[in-house]
């Protein structure tokens, strides 16, 4: 593709030599008319071919000649100078801006480059928008420039503009931003730099200077301070009869017990636990991974100030707070903790210092709450079951229907005894008690199969009552 020269060069560039001939396709992407002339060797207009919006065609021509791209009125727009092949010179919408094109970057390179216009350029306006994180934009002399960092790969589309004040032009410039630098946790800092590459950790703050970060750093004030905080949890009695259910406005409440142990020579400043800093860490029966969140609630700012209900000073003995946390504040949505066991524990996690210190230099007039305890202290878990009520009971009514449909009233209605005694206990939310009925349903229809019922029927029979027995967590 030709690159398009200013129109201002009109009356300096002209034909010199017609001996190499070669080819130019001129398309006419714009709105209206345009108009090829040919500058002679004299640099005089010779007029060739009108383009219609949409129209193209091969102009034969030689190396050195220089056509002239204007309006309808005459106007010059731009200027294109053959190559030794064929080439396209896209006469696009814009009558003042100079065609960009894609561009491409690796992380933390450079980009920099100067958006043109055609025409007198006092006149002109400039502009480009969204400009990326840390990109700049010269609106004077249409400079743009960028060093994306190593978590902004990815495809940026950047729109120039230039206006005269009655007509704008613009071009959507697509950047691609290429994948070279590996930042796992997506704090910009690379992770062959970064002191905690699977955390993320911006201020790379590493209070003791061990080279890992303190948010990776299971004691960041110091090995004295190691095994000086423990945390317990417990799990509170359901509120129903039925246990914990996946109806999210029955609470899962969890204690969580901090406490705090006094470091010999070393009295340091403790955030008190709260709802906000007792971490829920959920898991599957038989998972390993954590159970994502809905939503994380948020308390108010902590207060490092004298007097502030947000602190405790730990001397020379230790000191135990309790706070609770519902875990219907973060797992709010039924299908987030659907029926199922799973292990809980509360982690108590403070990485909140007294803003005023500055490594180590106290920047304001009063008051110092450092050192302040960090890091994060786990607790052990505990195994809860959470039961389906709503669709252990629909189920069930599933099942009965299908039972009832059974041709012998024999085993129709020893059958049915049990799936009928399971639902009037789930009725009653003794979802316990029920899965005593369907485990005996299962191991009579089993030993019926190829008798009274078909391995089909058997197989469909225990296959539902085993979905029953999942959503009332029988197992």
């Amino acid at each position: 593709m030709l690159t398009p020269l200013s129109p201002t060069l009109e009356g300096a560039l002209i034909s010199i030599v017609g001996e190499t001939p070669t080819s130019v396709r001129f398309v006419n992407q714009s709105s209206a008319v345009r108009i090829i002339v040919w500058l002679d060797y004299t640099g005089q207009r010779v007029f060739y071919n009108s383009l219609q919006p949409g129209q193209s065609y091969v102009q034969e021509t030689f190396l050195t000649h220089p056509w002239l791209i204007t309006t309808a009125q005459g106007q010059g727009l731009a200027i294109y100078l053959p190559i030794a092949e064929l080439a396209t010179a896209v006469l696009s919408t814009n009558a003042f801006l100079v065609f960009v094109g894609p561009k491409s970057i690796a992380e933390s390179q450079n980009l920099a480059f100067t958006v043109q216009t055609i025409g007198g350029a006092e006149s002109l306006t400039l502009a480009a928008y969204p400009l990326p994180d840390g990109a700049t934009f010269n609106a004077q002399t249409g400079q743009f420039s960028w060093t994306p960092t190593g978590y902004q790969a990815g495809l940026y589309r950047i729109n120039f503009t230039v206006t005269n004040g009655e007509q704008t032009d613009f071009e959507e410039v697509p950047i691609t931003v290429l994948d070279t630098i590996v930042d796992t946790d997506g704090d910009g800092v690379p992770d062959d730099i970064d002191n905690c590459p699977f955390v993320s950790n911006p201020d790379q703050s590493d209070l003791d200077g061990n080279g890992i970060g303190d948010v990776c750093d299971p004691a960041p004030l110091g090995p004295q301070f190691v095994d000086k905080t423990t945390t317990t949890s417990t799990v509170s009695r359901p509120v129903t009869r039925a246990g914990f259910t996946t109806n999210p406005t029955e609470p899962i409440v969890v204690t969580g017990t901090v406490t705090f142990d006094p470091v010999p020579g070393h009295p340091y400043y403790a955030v008190i636990p709260t709802p906000y800093n007792l971490i829920p860490r959920v898991t599957a029966q038989g998972g390993t991974s954590f159970i994502d969140a809905d939503r994380v609630p948020e308390g108010l700012p902590i207060s490092f100030a004298d007097g502030s209900p947000d602190l405790a000073l730990i001397t020379t003995t230790s000191r135990t707070f309790s706070a609770q946390v519902n875990l219907r504040d973060w797992y709010a949505n039924p299908a987030s903790l659907p029926a199922g066991q799973y292990a809980v524990a509360l982690e108590y996690v403070n990485f909140a210092r007294d803003p005023d210190v500055v490594k180590g230099v106290r920047t304001a007039a009063s008051g110092c709450f450092e050192p302040t305890w960090m890091g994060i202290a786990p607790a052990a878990s505990t195994t809860i079951a959470v039961r389906d009520t709503v669709a252990g009971g629909d189920r069930l009514g599933r099942l009965i229907v299908d039972v009832q449909a059974l041709p012998s009233d024999a085993i129709q209605n020893a059958l049915l005894a049990k799936v009928e005694a399971a639902r009037d206990l789930v009725a009653k939310r003794n979802l316990t008690g029920a899965c005593g009925p369907i485990d005996a349903f299962i191991a009579q229809v089993q030993a019926q199969s190829g008798k009274n019922l078909t391995p089909a029927q058997a197989s469909g029979f225990v296959t539902q009552a085993n979905e029953v027995g999942a959503l009332l967590v029988c197992r």
